[in-house]
């Protein structure tokens, strides 16, 4: 009887130690995945601080750089104002960033990918004859994802009043300096 007794006792002082290691290593784990969540939620933010600061860099280039200024104006005013390779060069090197930082932003989520905090920028990449003619030839190519540039050819298509000419090979004088 005495063995049958400490027997009952050892199972039972077993199964409590384990159901101990269990709600310690329960603990543990939701300890780790709130520190993770942390993590995760710290580089989210990091990656948007640094999208928007690259975002800030190509702006206060364009600001502090006269030459660079010029172009980029004449450019969104009118593509036929540019003149020669190296600004028709300077010019889409410049728009491609900007077409960068926006696929950036929608990678992220930004504003969980809210279209209307898009809406300002794609109306500024599409916003008269030039720019949309750069987003036709060149830009189009340089947007990734699949929705926003569905998004961009719906709002192309509203303010030109037709749809995006996909066929690159047409001859419209202006080429990606890239791809001849």
């Amino acid at each position: 009887m005495d063995s049958e007794l400490v027997v009952a006792a050892a199972q039972i002082s077993t199964g409590i130690a384990t159901l101990l290691v269990a709600i310690f290593l329960a603990t543990q784990i939701v300890l780790q995945r709130r520190q993770l969540d942390r993590a995760h939620l710290d580089a989210e933010r990091e990656l948007a601080f640094s999208a928007a600061v690259r975002r800030d860099n190509i702006v206060f280039a364009r600001l502090t750089n006269s030459t660079l200024e010029t172009t980029v104006v004449d450019g969104m005013t009118d593509l036929s104002n540019l003149d020669g390779h190296a600004e028709i060069n300077r010019f889409q090197s410049y728009m491609r960033l900007i077409e960068s930082c926006l696929n950036y932003d929608w990678t992220l989520g930004r504003d969980n990918n809210e279209l209307s905090m898009f809406d300002n920028q794609i109306e500024v990449l599409l916003s008269n004859d030039s720019m949309r003619k750069h987003y036709q030839q060149v830009g189009r190519r340089n947007i990734h994802h699949p929705e926003l540039r569905k998004l961009m050819d719906e709002r192309y298509e509203l303010l030109a009043g037709k749809p995006v000419d996909v066929d690159m090979n047409s001859d419209t004088g202006y080429k990606d300096i890239r791809h001849g």
